[in-house]
């Protein structure tokens, strides 16, 4: 596992490991444009246990999109974003643009109520095109922001209600 090569921290569980190597191997795929590498990290992580990669994957896209504009975010910000990583995923094999959409509004926390759904894969494989694409625009390496991102969940995890 990565952690052993001072990727991740040695304490993290194998399942955070397992959505953090996913996402940066996937990401790291989708740059080189290897189609068939991508789907396959993006098979591994949909084979997890409902929810987690998406969770993780949320909160990423969620501070990658705030690193990008410190100023607020727009729908020209958005639909820029949008444009950009179709632009950048022309390998990409599956329908982008309806899972896109569905990543990024919910990542502003105005993901629309009559959305149709989208599978798990479909979901996965657009929020780390979309991470890739954001961490490029606000020049933060995406292992930083997914060490963040995982740490904080753990955290919240931890937490006890009151």
């Amino acid at each position: 596992m990565s952690s052993e090569g001072g990727r991740w921290p040695l304490w993290w569980p194998d399942r955070a490991l397992e959505i953090a190597d996913g996402i940066v191997e996937a990401a790291e795929r989708a740059a080189a444009g290897d189609a068939e590498g991508f789907e396959d990290e993006i098979t591994g992580m949909a084979a997890l246990p409902h929810g987690q990669p998406v969770t993780a994957l949320s909160g990423i896209v969620t501070e990658l999109f705030e690193a990008a504009h410190p100023d607020g975010i727009g729908a020209d910000d958005v639909r820029a974003i949008l444009e950009r990583t179709v632009a950048g995923a022309q390998w990409y094999r599956g329908d982008l643009v309806g899972p896109l959409v569905v990543v990024l509004t919910g990542a502003l926390g105005s993901a629309p109520e009559d959305a149709p759904p989208v599978p798990e894969f479909e979901r996965i494989a657009a929020a780390v095109l979309a991470a890739a694409t954001l961490a490029s625009r606000a020049r933060v390496p995406l292992t930083v922001v997914v060490r963040s991102a995982l740490a904080e969940i753990a955290r919240a995890e931890t937490v006890e209600s009151p």
